[in-house]
């Protein structure tokens, strides 16, 4: 048989291998403008060690959901998170910069800015249905993190934890998820949903509590991965699943107990800021494994590149989609930066890090080394050893500082004591920290205080289940053996007010403005608005003891540092209202409402219940002066600034049905002020549905008045109210002749 001349037919199928390569490598690394993008799906686990999980090593069946998502997917080995607490963690996931870009450096008091570009928003103007379902109040919309979420879920209605109103449960989070990519599943979306169960108090429910009796943190997680099976599943039986880019990450570990701390947003050691990253690329079903280096601020970069978006500008993340077919560019282990400003809250010096490879350097009072790949625990610091690759580091730091300060962005400030109680109750205390990196600079080794850190902590755990003698007893001992601390002062000073002592809660607020070091204008913004929030506690216990001159005179000096912040001017007139000084009182709160208008802009969310309360007591002024018209538009605007405030409403009600003149009685607008008071509070409040009762009988409904008037009379008297249930009884009279009930002299006659 003859052979033909093969050799031209070899060099025509090389040269179309090489291009069938090159296609799939351009299809395989991004989709183009012409494909069609995939969903995406982003999962962040609270508080997750990445060694906790069976693919990063933990040889217990902890995690069997998570893994089997890893045997498919692209892990990476090595990653950092920029900052161990919660909103900042996430605030570097979701712009891709650090927080000296971003600008959030803590959980409280903190908001994103919206001058930052988040992963929703250049994925919903690319025509993505965005959505969130975040599981902690950490991250609700106060916070900026809804920014690009057209959709987002941070309403809670299954508590986390028995008594702690932080946060939902694993199980309740998937549901909602579910609910949502159901409603959702034919469009393209990115869905992000976040999981709190991991955190600290421990509690997983049956069976993981029984599986793991005396290690109830990895009865979390594995809770938690059981939470994340079931909603990877429901993807599968919705046909989304192959399709999806699937990111299952964390936002910081735990140190369960390592170099002393119990928790977590204390130190930058590598259980506090090693976390998990898996990748499922949609058609994927091979796993690999990548070594380098990588940190949270990746992930946005990576998922703009991978879907052919225009890469984002002023971002310190690298866009990691390289790794994903194998190219012969690699990674590399480029230095990432770590930080806790957490520290400074106690005086205590910040903590900055960057990790490069195998080497880890902090920045601090006696700054550290570490070879982590020898010494995971880092246990023997190695500066002395090292001093050239220290100093080298520290060189390296400083550039990264520098480049990013340039770029940062204006942090927004969430002023609300609701807030920083409920951020308190998850162990984050609340303190005078640093806001910039030239006043984080100083104080003492956070290595010195992490002792004193734990006591501290476990005095605000007492207080907030309400064992204030423990407290107290414990805070007492621990403010002799360190005498002159600003932050146990003030501990001290907060459990006597809450517990019912204002005068010893005088004596250790003043002692706390004794000890604020320097003048106001030499120190951070941060500690200046927590010598803010002193004065204005100081003068809340002077107003407990009667002492209104003296309490006026700490808010006014609150009032010289927050000129604008409603509660400090709310309560200037209420203690003037008390000196009898009500006209002065009535223009104090025209004055700063006037202010308020003429700054114009949108208020800012936490101020507005604040600003309502101007409005009510200034309505109420009014009213007292019988100036009723007035009195009811001041009311009115409490009202749109605070819709459901039930007293306000009540009130209202009241006010709208009992008058008996046409200017102001309307009875169709108490009847639904009054029955929206009785829906919020359960109709459990004999006040309440008596003003619905007079609202009816107002509007000649007489019989539901009748119903309404006996359900108030057997609340008061179950309440021990044998007054209100007399007037009730009264005006039920009235009703059962197809009266209504009118007062032409009185605000209200409850």
């Amino acid at each position: 048989m003859r052979v033909k001349d093969l050799s031209g037919f070899r060099v025509w199928l090389a040269l179309a291998a090489g291009a069938l390569a090159l296609i799939v490598w351009q299809v395989c690394r991004a989709p183009s403008s012409a494909q069609v993008r995939p969903n995406i799906l982003l999962i962040s686990i609270d508080t997750l060690r990445a060694d906790h999980l069976g693919c990063y090593g933990d040889p217990r069946p902890i995690s069997p959901s998570i893994d089997a998502l890893a045997e498919k997917s692209i892990l990476f080995e090595k990653v950092v998170t920029p900052v161990p607490l919660t909103l900042p963690a996430h605030s570097s996931m979701m712009t891709g910069t650090i927080p000296p870009c971003h600008g959030v450096h803590d959980n409280t008091d903190n908001r994103l800015a919206a001058s930052n570009l988040t992963l929703a928003e250049i994925l919903k103007t690319n025509r993505y249905s965005t959505a969130a379902v975040v599981a902690s109040y950490v991250l609700d919309s106060k916070t900026g993190m809804d920014q690009g979420f057209e959709t987002y879920l941070d309403e809670y209605e299954v508590l986390l934890k028995e008594g702690l109103d932080i946060g939902r449960r694993a199980d309740e989070t998937t549901r909602l998820a579910a609910e949502w990519l159901e409603e959702h599943a034919n469009e393209k979306f990115f869905l992000f949903v976040h999981y709190f169960d991991p955190h600290s108090p421990y509690d997983p429910p049956e069976p993981f509590a029984a599986a793991f009796p005396d290690d109830p943190y990895s009865g979390e997680v594995a809770y938690t991965d059981h939470a994340v099976g079931r909603l990877l599943q429901r993807l599968k039986d919705l046909d989304l699943y192959d399709s999806a880019l699937l990111i299952v990450t964390a936002d910081h570990g735990e140190m369960l107990g390592e170099h002393g701390e119990m928790e977590h947003g204390f130190f930058i050691y590598e259980s506090a800021i090693r976390v998990p990253l898996i990748v499922k690329l949609p058609g994927q079903q091979e796993g690999r494994r990548i070594t380098a280096s990588v940190s949270l601020v990746d992930i946005a970069p990576t998922v703009c590149a991978y879907l052919g978006l225009p890469a984002l500008s002023r971002v310190q993340g690298e866009d990691l989609s390289g790794c994903f077919t194998g190219r012969a560019k690699a990674i590399g282990d480029r230095p990432l930066y770590c930080e806790s400003f957490y520290t400074t809250r106690y005086w205590g010096h910040s903590l900055l890090g960057v990790v490069a490879g195998a080497w880890k350097y902090i920045r601090t009072t006696r700054p550290e080394l570490y070879d982590i790949e020898r010494d995971p625990r880092e246990s023997d610091s190695l500066v002395d050893a090292e001093p050239e690759r220290a100093r080298a580091l520290d060189e390296v730091l400083e550039g990264v500082l520098k480049t990013q300060s340039e770029q940062a962005r204006t942090v927004g400030v969430v002023a609300d004591p609701d807030r920083r109680r409920r951020i308190e109750s998850l162990g984050y205390a609340a303190g005078g920290g640093a806001d910039d990196y030239g006043a984080a600079h100083y104080g003492t080794d956070p290595k010195d205080l992490i002792g004193l850190y734990e006591q501290y902590k476990t005095v605000k755990d007492l207080v907030r289940i309400g064992d204030y003698e423990q407290a107290r007893s414990l805070c007492a001992r621990v403010l002799a053996e360190n005498p002159g601390h600003a932050h146990l002062e003030f501990t001290m000073a907060e459990i006597a007010l809450d517990s019912g002592a204002p005068g010893e809660a005088i004596a250790h607020f003043s002692r706390v403005l004794s000890l604020m070091p320097g003048r106001l204008e030499e120190m951070p913004d941060s500690a200046v608005m927590k010598i803010s929030y002193v004065h204005q506690r100081l003068a809340e216990a002077l107003a407990r003891e009667e002492q209104y001159e003296e309490a006026l005179v700490h808010l006014e000096q609150a009032r010289a540092i927050e000129s604008d912040q409603p509660f400090i001017l709310n309560n200037i007139g209420t203690a003037l209202l008390r000196l009898g000084r009500r006209d002065e009182a009535i223009r104090h709160w025209i004055e700063e409402l006037r202010a308020e208008a003429a700054r114009g802009g949108e208020m800012p969310p936490t101020y507005k219940p604040g600003w309502a309360e101007v409005q009510y007591n200034l309505g109420s002024a009014l009213l007292a002066k019988n100036e009723r018209e007035e009195a009811i538009r001041h009311w009115h605007a409490a009202l749109e600034l605070k819709p459901d405030w039930p007293d306000l409403l009540n009130d209202l009600a009241w006010l709208l049905t009992v008058y008996d003149d046409e200017r102001i009685r309307d009875p169709q607008e108490a009847m639904a002020l009054a029955q929206r008071a009785c829906e919020l509070t359960e109709s459990a409040r004999p006040d309440m549905l008596d003003s619905l009762a007079a609202a009816f009988a107002a509007a000649g409904r007489f019989p539901e008045a009748i119903e309404t008037a006996h359900k108030a009379i057997d609340l008061a008297e179950a309440a021990n109210q044998p007054q209100m249930a007399d007037r009730i009884r009264r005006r039920l009279d009235l009703y059962r002749n197809d009266r209504a009930y009118f007062e032409a002299d009185s605000a209200n006659g409850q």
